[in-house]
């Protein structure tokens, strides 16, 4: 995974146990993308909860969309200041 920062901050100190519905209205992303970037490492991994259920770390959620949001904020700055370029392109 991309922009993630080495200690980023844990928003709750509650952890749980996040269903795939929760996890999709948390991210804004689809059941297909969720299950493809995992495949790819791009998102947090699944745990089995048993035969026929998983769920998710809320903390590596969390985790995952911080980085996100700071990934995208970095691309908007170098945008604006004409650059195009962030430190993943150089």
């Amino acid at each position: 995974m991309e922009c993630i920062p080495p200690h980023a901050p844990r928003p709750s100190p509650i952890r749980m146990i996040l269903r795939l519905p929760e996890v999709i209205r948390r991210c804004g992303i689809s059941r297909s993308t969720i299950y493809e970037w995992m495949k790819d490492g791009r998102f947090p991994k699944s745990r089995s909860l048993g035969s026929r259920a998983v769920g998710w770390d809320s903390w590596e959620i969390e985790r995952w969309i911080t980085a996100k949001l700071e990934c995208t904020h970095e691309q908007t700055a170098a945008s604006a200041t004409g650059t195009g370029r962030t430190d993943q392109n150089q």
